[in-house]
């Protein structure tokens, strides 16, 4: 965790940080999304992110950026039995297409933790229902994504970002699919 705050406050010392505050909705159409076993299709967890713009031109591409961004997103959706907490590390590459906009295309990195006391939970699943464990101890898991996004600017000063991920693209059988949709505010520009 120390590691992680002093990349928050390396970022928060350049002077074009931004910072993001927004919803992340998890494996989108792959996974229950409530107890009557529909999908996930708009589950807004809390996210926060922190980010700085690298910008640079590029002889073919013109007004180009590298978007390196850290995260936190906090699962509020989870019973007592377990808790889930992600860390997100974001390098993406943008175009200016407008004044006002960029596309984003990158790779990521998210670290997953859920830890619970080792009870049965018991959830609708289609037509019946079926127990699930809670973990006993802190599970980590270490995904790599590939990012594509698109920010549109209001002002100088605030943007709306959103973000898709591509978890495990090269599997066509744990193919899944997440997004983000979060305003940004760039306080030095």
């Amino acid at each position: 965790m120390k590691n992680y705050l002093f990349i928050l406050l390396l970022f928060s010392n350049i002077s074009l940080a931004s910072y993001t505050l927004g919803g992340y909705s998890e494996f989108t159409f792959n996974t229950q999304g409530d107890t009557q076993g529909g999908r996930n299709i708009i589950s807004y967890v809390p996210q926060l992110g922190l980010s700085t713009i690298i910008p640079y031109d590029l002889p073919l591409f013109g007004q180009s950026f590298l978007f390196p961004e850290i995260g936190f997103i906090y699962h509020t959706n989870t019973t007592s039995a377990y808790s889930k907490t992600q860390f997100y590390l974001l390098l993406d590459f943008g175009q200016k297409l407008t004044e006002t906009s960029v596309w984003r295309l990158g790779f990521g990195t998210f670290l997953s933790q859920i830890s619970g006391d080792g009870s049965t939970i018991v959830l609708n699943n289609g037509g019946g229902s079926a127990s699930f464990y809670a973990p006993k101890e802190t599970k980590t898991s270490i995904n790599t994504t590939f990012d594509l996004g698109f920010e549109y600017s209001f002002d100088s000063k605030n943007a709306l970002k959103l973000m898709g991920y591509v978890f495990s693209p090269f599997s066509t059988l744990k193919r899944s699919f997440s997004y983000t949709l979060a305003w940004v505010y760039y306080p030095a520009i």
